[in-house]
């Protein structure tokens, strides 16, 4: 930390952060910079307050006054009950942005999208091929945001677990300490382990994280605990998981080696990698994916009709076995492609459909250089003799005569390379090149010129 303080002044800024005091406000009362006043806040573990936007007002009742209660009456302000919260003015305002946007002819649409789950990219684009729609993708991500905070809150699934039924581990972001070879302030790392029933958990800080010190943890938790927990459910920690899946991850040998350990019974260990949202392995504990009957007959006749390109096969045979029950490992290995891949074509199945799925979007690439009318024009001048006091043309010769000529702006050499190899054309090479000459000649059969070939006196 580049400013010391004061042991008095650190207790002083400690205690009124403890107290819910904004930096601003310690800032003010004690004369020590806010960024000071942060870091000696986040050493001592003490939450420090977010800063409010401008444009969103906390409610009154929610809230908690910075001044006092004689501060607040002198002030003249406004008791608590009589204060609005900024839900009511929003709500208007996405009603009105909403009855007016070139998006509102395609609500009941768009509505019926985002009820079985389509994001804001999926329902622009079929939008755009269905109904015509020329507006822009900012309106309709615009839109549907509006119209999914009109509709409020989203239901969450709470998942109960018996005692000792399930542990969830995760590292956080620890305080700042002072290590103590160094004497500098480090930023510590947090491991949690938090029990699913009680929510009992255990947080211990490290410097550092390593397959040996994601071990020792975890032995360390299970000694304050006083006993293991049936299932580990962890994130996708390298520490922990070495390749992440939902239903076959392949496990850390020295985490699984622990697990093992600690497992009396002998059965299968049941430590499994999850997702950080509690949400999400509601999800991850179903297997397979539900394929609509119109998506599976078209696969059906898609792999029996073998019309269409490999890729294009691979994805449609994922998108069968992972509908019969097939894991991503599995499946990868079946038609030889990558967890990664069968993944992806998992999700854009789920989002976007069966379409987007199996083809790939269009690829515009890089625009052309030349135009067919400048090609046509160079290709047309390299055909022709060469400058004066030129034997044949060149590559650097080509381009400097097209801009000279007017032909095209700008041109590079490589443009000309593979223009003259795009017409099989060497003009570097008599042979190569038909030019309109007034002079003929006779050739031998290697291609050497045996010399001119003059017109024949006539004849009375």
């Amino acid at each position: 930390m580049g400013n010391v303080l004061s042991d008095e002044k650190q207790q002083q800024v400690i205690a009124l952060g403890r107290l819910g005091w904004s930096l601003r406000r310690i800032e003010d009362a004690t004369g020590v910079r806010r960024e000071t006043a942060s870091g000696y806040l986040r050493a001592a573990g003490v939450g420090i307050r977010p800063p409010r936007r401008w444009r969103k007002s906390k409610p009154a009742n929610e809230g908690t006054a910075e001044a006092s209660e004689p501060e607040a009456e002198g002030a003249g302000a406004k008791p608590a009950n009589e204060g609005t919260t900024d839900s009511m003015p929003r709500g208007r305002a996405g009603v009105r942005h909403m009855s007016a946007s070139i998006v509102a002819p395609y609500v009941e649409l768009v509505r019926q999208r985002l009820e079985v789950g389509r994001n804001g990219r999926a329902i622009y684009e079929e939008l755009v091929d269905t109904q015509g729609y020329t507006g822009s993708y900012i309106s309709v991500r615009r839109f549907v945001r509006a119209l999914r905070d009109s509709q409020g809150p989203e239901a969450k699934a709470v998942i109960h677990t018996a005692p000792g039924e399930e542990a969830q581990v995760d590292y956080g972001e620890g305080p700042m300490v002072r290590h103590p070879e160094t004497g500098k302030y480090r930023r510590t790392r947090m491991f949690v382990m938090t029990l699913g029933y009680s929510r009992k958990s255990v947080r211990l800080l490290c410097w550092k994280s390593s397959s040996c010190a994601w071990a020792q943890l975890h032995e360390e938790s299970f000694r304050r605990l006083g006993g293991v927990a049936r299932a580990v459910v962890l994130d996708n920690l390298r520490e922990g998981v070495l390749a992440a899946d939902v239903y076959e991850p392949a496990l850390n040998p020295l985490f699984r080696d622990v697990l093992a350990h600690y497992s009396s019974d002998r059965e299968e260990i049941n430590a499994r990698p999850a997702a950080c949202s509690p949400g999400m392995r509601s999800h991850a504990r179903s297997r397979g994916l539900k394929l609509k009957q119109a998506d599976r007959a078209a696969l059906e006749a898609l792999t029996h009709r073998g019309r269409e390109s490999v890729r294009v096969l691979k994805r449609g045979r994922v998108l069968q076995l992972l509908a019969e029950g097939w894991t991503v490992v599995r499946a990868a290995e079946a038609v030889g492609v990558t967890q990664t891949t069968v993944r992806t074509v998992r999700r854009r199945y789920l989002e976007e459909g069966l379409g987007a799925a199996l083809n790939e979007k269009p690829r515009p690439g890089a625009a052309r250089l030349l135009t067919e009318k400048q090609a046509s024009e160079m290709v047309a001048m390299v055909c022709a003799s060469p400058p004066e006091g030129r034997a044949r043309w060149t590559v650097r010769l080509i381009a400097q005569e097209a801009m000279r000529r007017g032909l095209v702006p700008k041109v590079g050499r490589e443009t000309v390379r593979e223009l003259l190899l795009r017409h099989d054309l060497k003009p570097w090479r008599e042979k190569n090149v038909v030019r309109a000459q007034a002079r003929r000649s006779v050739h031998r059969a290697h291609g050497g010129r045996a010399g001119v070939v003059c017109a024949s006196p006539a004849f009375g």
